[in-house]
């Protein structure tokens, strides 16, 4: 199987880079679910929810509430640090941002 080459930024293990892959994809989701909203639109149809897997993938060892409220308003407040009209860099650092923020959570949870 081959992996996603997706940030080039620094090398990590094949399944970190498939967690930052599927952030990235989530992180784009919930930029058009929002837009769809603004609009006026019911985007119910098309939103994805990678968060327990991703969230798997980086090691959490619960999925409690309080883990998913802080995936939750990262997610949200994430989507603020990208605009896809200008292109996949700012994605690619918003994604990788995330998972660090991911990573940063998880030690705190775990001390």
């Amino acid at each position: 199987m081959e992996l996603p080459k997706n940030l080039g930024l620094i090398k990590l293990p094949p399944h970190l880079e498939i967690a930052v892959y599927l952030i990235k994809a989530e992180l784009k989701n919930k930029k058009f679910v929002s837009t769809l909203e603004q609009v006026g639109l019911d985007p119910a149809l098309c939103s994805v929810d990678f968060s327990s897997l991703i969230l798997k993938l980086i090691g959490f060892e619960s999925n409690s509430d309080k883990v998913f409220d802080f995936y939750s308003r990262l997610l949200e407040s994430s989507t603020n640090d990208f605009d896809l009209r200008e292109g996949e860099e700012l994605l690619n650092k918003a994604a990788f941002k995330f998972y660090l923020e991911l990573e940063m959570e998880k030690k705190k949870l775990k001390e």
